[in-house]
């Protein structure tokens, strides 16, 4: 059996600070515990901010509210049910109409086809490049053939583009044999 490892000593200066530092969280928490965050709101017919509900017997408090029970204020029985409700037409001139909605669903149309149209010009893009490739390989001879100057680059290239369709060559049936390999066996036959 190995012997245990011995235990490392911590630092004097670390371990005030980690005191500081737990000293401080204590105390951050205690005043958040104290602050009122309820905020009122007159025109839902709160008058005032609620009463702490009494902590829960049945789970321990931590000290963090936690296990407080949340409960609605008690409404005066002088109130109707129609005092207690919000203003309806307070609510409807806050929706928006349905001229609004149809103008947002065509900015979001407009949104959606500027995005097929960047798919598009990008996707056209790359099959425009690919086409002056090989048409630049295709008319090689003819391009080496318009200045001297120009048949050191063209020879080089086409000897580029040629090793690329021997690794092509060399590459895609050997990848295509080990996919249907690791295809499953089909008992069809």
């Amino acid at each position: 059996m190995p012997p245990e490892p011995s235990r490392r000593e911590i630092d004097q200066s670390v371990l005030g600070i980690l005191r500081e530092e737990a000293e401080r969280e204590r105390r951050a928490r205690k005043q958040e515990a104290t602050t009122e965050t309820f905020a009122e709101q007159a025109e839902l017919g709160l008058d005032s901010a609620p009463q702490k509900p009494a902590p829960r017997t049945d789970m321990p408090d931590s000290g963090t509210g936690w296990n407080a029970q949340v409960d609605a204020p008690p409404v005066p029985p002088s109130q109707s049910k129609r005092e207690r409700l919000p203003d309806i037409d307070q609510i409807n001139s806050t929706l928006s109409a349905s001229s609004d909605r149809v103008t947002d669903m065509a900015a979001w149309k407009r949104e959606r086809d500027s995005r097929r149209s960047s798919f598009r010009s990008g996707f056209l893009g790359v099959v425009a490049i690919a086409a002056m490739v090989i048409a630049v390989y295709a008319l090689a001879p003819q391009i080496a053939g318009l200045h001297p100057m120009l048949e050191p680059p063209m020879t080089a290239y086409v000897s580029v583009i040629d090793g690329a369709r021997a690794w092509i060559n060399e590459t895609v049936p050997a990848l295509v044999a080990r996919l249907v390999d690791q295809l499953p066996a089909t008992t069809g036959n």
